[in-house]
């Protein structure tokens, strides 16, 4: 470790040599005290450390110095809100679950915040509540250390809100509802049915308004968020011609699987419940069109798409089967192997997501897969595509992607090509 300081002293603690360590961490003393010393390392991040020594050796010798980051670390700084917002409470809370309050003065506050001491940049949050009780948050990520960090400050900006009031159209009661958003809030209606959600970040929202399980869903509405306001959304009448749905989940055998997930997708919004001991799961939804899957360990069902009528009582059997397995390969146009590559998987349904994985020691890519369908594959590596042309002594490279109906339980082996361009 280079740039450490090192200081020789004399028994008596009178004289003593300085020298700093090198680039392999090295420094050599000359003309040690013979009576005994005492060396003292010093570096920025690390617990001083020091070893007495009560006599010398005739002849050269070596000590090795190992630094340890002390229990703690500091971050000190500050939360700044804008100009004519004022403060009532501010709270920061570092990347390793630290917390501290600041002390807050019009629209600024101060904090130090007390943390594990990591070398890799860490994230500082921080949320306040100005005195007309809107939420405010930021972040900042600082490199840390055990020394205190010193004019880190945290830029508030607004958060955002909804609210409005779910009612039936047969006037019976809402107790019991959640309305839920796609990034994980929740909350219950009151007891007259309103509802009101504060301090989330701004975008766009896929509202549901179901039962606690997420197996009940009534109604979903699309909102956007702006910073700083609270959307009104008015009255939520709920549809009168909900779904009831019953999905039954079976093994190859035909037994069936309990506590298995099943998912059903509703208007870009995903809802899970487990099935119970006769491997069976409700929902209740409004009309339209759904898609279902089920999962189970290592297993998993075909995806399946049904469109709802209103008021309509509906079954849909689901079976597991095996994962499949689909390993790729990369080979140029004279085909030869490229050891090192990126390809990304595309699920090709209702619930498909991309997947991205690198090669292994042996060129390969192994895609596990929980469900059958239809797939895609594709090469997602532009510096390699021009790296093989200069190879090739060609102006251009290109691989073509690879779609493919993906059977149950089965390991298919798929060769991707990158093509000469001339």
């Amino acid at each position: 470790m280079a740039g450490v300081s090192i200081t020789l002293r004399d028994k008596a603690a009178i004289e003593e040599q300085v020298l700093v360590s090198d680039a392999e961490g090295r420094v050599a003393f000359e003309g040690l005290f013979t009576e005994g010393f005492e060396l003292l390392a010093v570096a920025s991040g690390f617990e001083p450390w020091t070893q007495r020594h009560t006599g010398v050796p005739d002849r050269p010798f070596d000590v090795y110095i190992d630094l340890c980051r002390p229990e703690r670390g500091r971050v000190a700084g500050g939360v700044a809100a804008p100009d004519g917002v004022v403060l009532a409470e501010a709270l920061v809370e570092g990347s390793r679950g630290m917390r501290a309050r600041c002390a807050v003065d019009g629209s600024y506050g101060t904090f130090v915040l007390e943390h594990q001491p990591v070398e890799d940049p860490f994230t500082v949050r921080a949320e306040a509540k100005d005195s007309a009780g809107r939420i405010w948050r930021g972040r900042v990520e600082t490199e840390v250390g055990a020394a205190t960090v010193g004019s880190v400050t945290i830029l508030l900006r607004p958060t955002a809100g909804v609210a409005g009031r779910v009612t039936r159209p047969d006037g019976v009661s809402t107790a019991g509802l959640v309305v839920t958003l796609r990034r994980g809030w929740s909350e219950p209606l009151r007891p007259d049915g309103t509802f009101e959600l504060t301090g989330l970040e701004p975008g766009r929202y896929v509202l549901g308004i179901g039962s606690v399980a997420g197996e009940s869903l009534h109604r979903t509405l699309a909102v956007e968020l702006q910073p700083g306001r609270t959307s009104q959304l008015g009255e939520l009448v709920l549809d009168p011609g909900l779904v009831e749905l019953s999905v039954v989940v079976l093994g190859p055998d035909a037994a069936p699987v309990r506590e298995a997930y099943v998912d059903l997708k509703l208007d870009r919004s995903t809802y899970s419940t487990l099935t119970d001991r006769e491997g069976r799961a409700s929902f209740v939804v409004p009309p339209g069109e759904v898609a279902l899957l089920a999962r189970s360990y290592d297993r998993a069902s075909p995806l399946a798409v049904r469109r709802l009528a209103p008021g309509e009582r509906a079954e849909v059997r689901l079976v597991v089967v095996p994962r499949s397995v689909i390993q790729v390969r990369l080979v140029d146009g004279g085909g030869v192997a490229i050891q090192a590559f990126t390809a990304c998987l595309h699920r090709l349904d209702a619930l498909g997501y991309p997947t991205t994985e690198l090669s292994d020691e042996e060129g390969l890519i192994r895609f596990g897969l929980q469900r059958t369908g239809r797939v895609k594959l594709e090469l997602k590596d532009e510096p390699l595509l021009r790296q093989v042309a200069r190879r090739r002594g060609v102006r251009a490279t290109r691989c073509a992607p690879v779609t493919l109906d993906l059977p149950p339980g089965e390991t298919l082996e798929v060769t991707l090509r990158v093509v000469d361009v001339p």
